[in-house]
């Protein structure tokens, strides 16, 4: 019975590691512009199968071809690293594979390196924005040398990044200044997600309160806010197309906003049928063709 408890312990504490991440998988949509801003959507593809049990999250497109996603796999790593899925030979790339854990890649403003939210592997798991060589010629190396607690980030330019910066049970937003790593702090209990409207605007999200998220547009120049609207349902993950149209998931289904045009959220795809049932992140390409939507398995 000593024997059989110990066991017991260990294998609870296996599976209270595995658990820390959520299962998540990724599909991939083709998509096509409608008319007053809308979208269609075919072809659906899974693309984590080789990781069905694992965490497999937010993606970001590099090219038309390759999507990045942060992986974590249940049996043989402790911490994410990320992949690149080629998305016209079908084939997987580990790119990252180090103690820290990385998180949100993304193509950096120059188009030379992808970056990424690293968090160390000592015992206070520092994050901070690394870069990466996107022809993988080096190890990478840290892009703000003073910055981190970095929560999720956003390239505006070259120049200028808003991040969600972590401060204990809350956070906030903060633009920095790149070349000198000079921050100015603007509000907190924001969402995770950023996008830049057609006008140069910076949206995000506000949480003013438990249940009431609006989507904000921030001046760049003046730091002066205006409320754009109200999230569905408390979601917080979001893109914005080069025209203003917003896009979200709630459960299976999307819905989209367009700056002038719709008064309200509109449905424009479920996915219930394909087996997508709680749609969290969501990438698409610059181009417009295709969207790679995150659906979370934790109810």
């Amino acid at each position: 019975m000593k024997y059989f408890a110990i066991f017991f312990l260990l294998l609870m504490n296996l599976s209270a590691s595995i658990a820390q991440l959520p299962n998540t998988n990724i599909y991939l949509l083709n998509m096509e512009a409608g008319q007053a801003g809308l979208f269609r959507f075919s072809n659906p593809r899974f693309l984590t199968a080789f990781n069905l049990y694992g965490y497999n999250n937010q993606p970001s497109f590099i090219n038309n071809n390759e999507l990045y996603i942060s992986v974590q796999t249940p049996y043989d790593t402790t911490q994410t690293d990320i992949f690149s899925l080629n998305l016209s030979t079908s084939t997987r790339t580990r790119i990252t594979s180090t103690p820290e854990a990385e998180y949100s890649p993304q193509l950096s403003p120059d188009q030379r390196f992808f970056t990424c939210v690293r968090s160390d592997a000592s015992l206070n798991k520092v994050q901070r924005l690394w870069y990466y060589p996107l022809d993988r010629s080096g190890g990478g190396q840290p892009a703000l040398k003073y910055i981190t607690d970095i929560g999720y980030y956003y390239w505006i330019n070259a120049d200028k990044l808003a991040i969600y910066k972590l401060n204990g049970p809350s956070n906030y937003l903060s633009l920095i200044n790149t070349r000198d790593e000079s921050s100015v702090q603007l509000t907190n209990n924001i969402g995770r997600t950023f996008g830049l409207l057609p006008d140069g605007k910076l949206a995000f999200i506000q949480k003013a309160t438990d249940q009431t998220w609006y989507i904000k547009a921030l001046d760049l120049t003046t730091y002066a806010s205006e409320t754009i609207i109200q999230t569905p349902l408390y979601k917080e993950d979001f893109v914005v197309t080069s025209d203003g149209t917003f896009i979200m998931g709630v459960g299976s289904k999307l819905y989209a906003y367009r700056l002038g045009d719709l008064k309200e959220w509109k449905e424009i795809a479920d996915f219930t049928s394909y087996g997508i049932n709680n749609i969290k992140r969501i990438a698409i390409t610059r181009e417009l063709d295709k969207i790679a939507l995150v659906d979370d398995l934790n109810k």
